[in-house]
């Protein structure tokens, strides 16, 4: 009587390596590779929201680092499909644009952390992330905007897009 690949498995006790969900088997947990790089991706953007906060700038080089590791992350780990990439960067590479266009007056940083949040998402989660901090960024700014009248204070963008990141990877999992 021939058994199947899962029969064995369950004759002999032992759990396959690789489960659907990208996950892989350790004795009697399983370690969800996804939802560790989403953490990475996280913990990168709070690194640089509290050195955007402090310094007003982020370190363009290791950011632009971390956005080729997401590529790789993104195509071979997340498996994002490589048209959906191409998209999600679409809203990175526009924002690079308009800080060149409006002389830095939107950080170059900001738009290196969309194209990483671009490189480990979709289009439509990208979009969001980016709608979800313009719209967590309208209170401060309407504030500064009464108290400030000469308009000459910013305000760090990186931020309210590591909060958007935040809630729409929760919204994701739930």
């Amino acid at each position: 009587m021939k058994t199947s690949g899962a029969d064995k498995h369950a004759w002999s006790g032992k759990r396959p390596k690789e489960h659907p969900g990208r996950g892989i088997a350790c004795k009697h947990m399983e370690f969800n590779v996804g939802f560790v790089c989403y953490a990475v991706l996280v913990l990168f953007l709070i690194i640089m929201s509290v050195q955007d906060i402090r310094c007003g700038s982020v370190n363009a080089v290791m950011t632009a680092a971390f956005v080729s590791a997401g590529m790789l992350l993104g195509l071979f780990v997340l498996k994002v499909p490589l048209p959906d990439m191409c998209l999600a960067l679409c809203p990175g590479i526009c924002l690079a644009a308009a800080s060149r266009i409006f002389g830095n007056a939107i950080g170059l940083g900001d738009a290196l952390a969309l194209l990483l949040i671009g490189t480990m998402n979709g289009i439509a989660e990208t979009f969001t992330v980016f709608c979800t901090a313009l719209a967590l960024s309208l209170i401060p700014a309407a504030f500064l905007y009464i108290k400030e009248k000469n308009g000459k204070r910013t305000i760090p963008f990186l931020p309210f897009l590591c909060a958007g990141t935040i809630i729409v990877l929760i919204g994701k999992a739930g």
